[in-house]
């Protein structure tokens, strides 16, 4: 009967180890798998980030891209509009120059057409009126 006391008291002891063991082992593996989870959370949190980053990145580069493309071509807009300048600032001074040695030269010849004087003004206005009697295009 002392035997089977201590058989008893012996099982009931190995039974609370056993329980507190299973305890520890199930506490061991709850703790193991929140790290495993809070892990895998942080391991998310920077692949996204790290895309995130790919993203602004890739965007950056377009518009870079974009603002080079856009200055290029205002840049070429400016170069044509500048060379569209010199070039009527060069025709109005032909024309200017033009107009100045026919205006001498129509003075100093003092041309007459009935009472009035040829005068640059009046060849033009000539012109203009053979041009449209004849069907050409006129310049205003």
């Amino acid at each position: 009967m002392a035997e089977a006391k201590v058989k008893a008291a012996y099982q009931d002891q190995l039974t609370k180890v056993k329980k507190e063991l299973e305890t520890e082992w199930e506490n061991y593996h709850t703790l193991k798998n929140h790290v495993l989870e809070r892990e895998s959370t942080i391991q998310t949190r920077e692949k996204t980030a790290q895309q995130q980053e790919e993203s602004a990145k890739e965007q950056i580069e377009s518009m870079i891209e974009q603002y080079n493309k856009e200055r290029a071509r205002f840049d070429a807009e400016i170069q044509q509009i500048s060379k569209a300048r010199n070039n009527a600032q060069s025709g109005h001074q032909r024309l200017k120059n033009e107009k100045e040695r026919i205006t001498h030269f129509l003075s100093k010849i003092q041309w007459r057409i009935g009472n009035e004087t040829l005068t640059y003004d009046k060849l033009r206005s000539l012109t203009k009126e053979s041009q449209r009697l004849a069907g050409g295009r006129t310049d205003p």
